[in-house]
């Protein structure tokens, strides 16, 4: 059973348009790789992979 969860990361081509949508609508924090927006008591981190050398891979679900 899961009893709780810190973080999630957010893979995105553009971290700083979305995480702007965060500062302006929830307050975040904002580093050189990623910015860190307060979901609750867990934290989303929106960082770009690209921005460290990695390939950005789009998130699939199947529900």
């Amino acid at each position: 059973m899961i009893g709780g969860l810190d973080s999630i990361a957010v893979r995105s081509r553009e971290a700083g348009r979305s995480g702007g949508f965060y500062l302006e609508t929830r307050g975040s924090r904002h580093s050189r790789v990623c910015f860190e927006v307060s979901a609750g008591q867990s934290w989303l981190w929106i960082w770009e992979p690209e921005s460290v050398g990695m390939a950005f891979e789009a998130s699939y679900s199947d529900s």
